[in-house]
């Protein structure tokens, strides 16, 4: 496993922020908005009151998580998933060489890739976990490094 070089915190569990792990707490901190790490004065000074239980800012408000639950929250927010990603999540399952089923969390919406028109997209875990108990069969189950070649173009041998 790679050495961790951020501390996360999750602010009023909806905004992700990482700075890097040697820097003090209340510096300029990145935060995941529209799919890429960037800088939110606004944010930043919240997360900062909440950090030194400032004004109506609690500390309950925020919580310092681990590089693998910043991750996780990193692929809930979103509809596409990077390699990464991929190789961390629970479980793969082909489902007529067409499309990719992709689950992060087994009660949280899962993750589809239609290989044919390369599109992402999500679908609720309800409705996938309904489909899988009506017929199993019909879903190859793939490994994480199966679901990255068949999302890059290769083919499973």
């Amino acid at each position: 496993m790679s050495e961790v070089k951020y501390k996360y915190y999750l602010l009023k569990n909806c905004c992700l922020a990482r700075l890097e792990k040697d820097r003090y707490g209340l510096e300029d901190k990145e935060f995941f908005k529209d799919g890429v790490w960037q800088y939110d004065d606004d944010l930043n000074l919240k997360l900062n009151n909440c950090m030194m239980d400032h004004g109506d800012s609690s500390v309950l408000d925020f919580d310092e998580i681990s590089e693998e639950e910043a991750l996780r929250q990193i692929a809930l927010s979103n509809k596409i998933l990077s390699e990464q990603q991929i190789l961390d999540v629970k479980e793969c399952y082909l489902f007529g060489d067409k499309i990719l089923y992709i689950i992060v969390d087994k009660d949280t919406d899962v993750f589809v890739f239609n290989l044919e028109s390369k599109n992402w997209s999500k679908r609720s875990s309800d409705s996938f976990w309904d489909s899988w108990d009506f017929e199993p069969d019909l879903f190859l189950r793939v490994s994480s490094i199966e679901a990255i070649m068949l999302i890059c173009g290769d083919k499973i041998y």
